[in-house]
């Protein structure tokens, strides 16, 4: 059944191991689960499986899309690896010396290790810190662009399979959906410039991190004009204008598909459909003018016309305010934190040991450096003070402050003498 029983113990099949070792990464969730699911399998060889697989896990949580990130990256290899020096488990001995040991991580209740000769005893505190998640911090709405197209947002989803890109722009609202072959930088770019060809090309790009922070478009950026500015990874509320987008998208394209409607046809009338609390549509806002569905309408109503007071409109119309003053109701603002300051960073795998880089121009946002040499971006969030550092300091700050007094009376009784 794919273990090999000897005198000794018994060992994972080689096969089943070299299989895994040749797996490419995942690229969507079907073949995630066929790793984990391989994984699994020797799941009795692998002490820490469950931490090991956490932060693969989460991709496939309802409700996330696909996004691979370095962290994932990162897990994947490690699983690769632990997989490659599976130990072998011997046969229980009554003689000798029976140890327990659990961890009372976040990702699993208690864990049993193989037998591999030597019992392993340590603080589980020196490796990882169990805190509870930062308090939330105030909103902070992004502010009203003065004309349409000079700011937008993107990112990928996946419906019924097929992943599509949205494009949104935070004017006029106006909602750009476009069917991928695959999620490539290549074919994302090709999207764009379809895009950008019809609307001009905007000052901003509000994107999540994969693929947009790739070279490709980094340089398509450059060539064409505009800036990216890329949301903080495992925090979707920085990029809440798109998340709405595809949320109101994949329902519409839900509902058509399942009343047998047009998908152009409702992404028609959802361009034609009033802003929220506004009376302009999104194509209104964008191009000036009412789009000609199959509804009955008449040509008074398809001429173009400009909209007034489109800013204040939207100030007023836009729910963020009055959520914001209810949001802040119970949040507090987070110290910022200085180049070079150790750190916790929020994992999978519990409150982890890090360093701050820099602090980026993105609100709240940092570059961090693990003790392994890893870099990752960061939101506040999921950033804190590193309580042992700070007493390390704190100690440094007597010791000077004892050693800066034994050299003042030495000095007086030099003095003296």
């Amino acid at each position: 059944m794919g273990h090999i029983i000897g005198a000794a113990g018994v060992k994972p099949d080689g096969s089943k191991v070299a299989e895994i070792q040749q797996l490419a990464p995942p690229t969507d969730r079907k073949a995630l689960q066929r790793l984990l699911g391989m994984t699994r399998y020797l799941a009795q060889y692998l002490p820490d499986e469950s931490t090991l697989t956490a932060p693969l896990r989460q991709l496939l949580r309802k409700g996330i899309d696909w996004q691979w990130h370095p962290e994932h990256q990162m897990a994947f290899d490690k699983l690769k690896k632990a997989v490659s020096s599976a130990p072998l488990l011997r046969f229980f001995n009554p003689k000798e010396e029976i140890v327990i040991q659990a961890d009372a991580s976040k990702d699993t209740l208690s864990r049993a290790h193989p037998l591999t000769g030597s019992s392993e005893e340590g603080d589980l505190g020196d490796e990882k810190e169990q805190l509870p998640s930062n308090q939330r911090e105030p909103l902070l709405p992004h502010p009203v662009p003065d004309a349409p197209w000079q700011r937008i947002a993107a990112d990928i989803f996946e419906l019924n399979g097929r992943p599509f890109l949205l494009i949104t722009d935070y004017y006029s609202k106006f909602p750009e959906v476009l069917q991928l072959p695959d999620k490539t930088a290549g074919s994302v770019i090709a999207r764009f410039k379809a895009v950008f060809s019809r609307h001009g090309v905007p000052f901003t790009l509000t994107a999540d991190h994969v693929p947009f922070a790739s070279v490709e478009i980094a340089r398509i950026a450059s060539k064409w004009g505009f800036k990216i500015i890329h949301s903080s990874p495992a925090f979707p509320q920085s990029n809440r204008m798109v998340a709405r987008a595809i949320k109101t998208v994949k329902a519409m394209l839900t509902a058509a598909a399942q009343n047998g409607v047009d998908p152009h046809l409702a992404m028609l009338n959802l361009r034609n459909t009033p802003v929220t609390g506004m009376a302009y549509s999104p194509a209104q806002l964008l191009m000036g003018r009412v789009l000609r569905s199959n509804l009955p309408i008449s040509n008074a109503t398809l001429q173009p016309s400009t909209p007034v007071n489109v800013r204040e409109g939207l100030a007023m119309a836009r729910c963020q305010w009055r959520q914001k003053e209810s949001y802040d109701k119970t949040a507090a603002p987070l110290l910022p934190f200085r180049t070079g300051e150790r750190v916790r960073m929020e994992t999978a795998q519990g409150w982890q040991p890090a360093s701050i880089v820099r602090a980026r121009e993105e609100p709240r946002s940092y570059d961090i450096i693990t003790p392994s040499g890893a870099t990752y971006r960061r939101n506040r969030k999921h950033l804190r003070p590193d309580r042992a550092a700070r007493h390390d300091d704190q100690q440094d700050d007597i010791d000077a402050s004892d050693s800066d007094t034994e050299q003042a009376g030495t000095s007086w009784l030099v003095r003296a003498g």
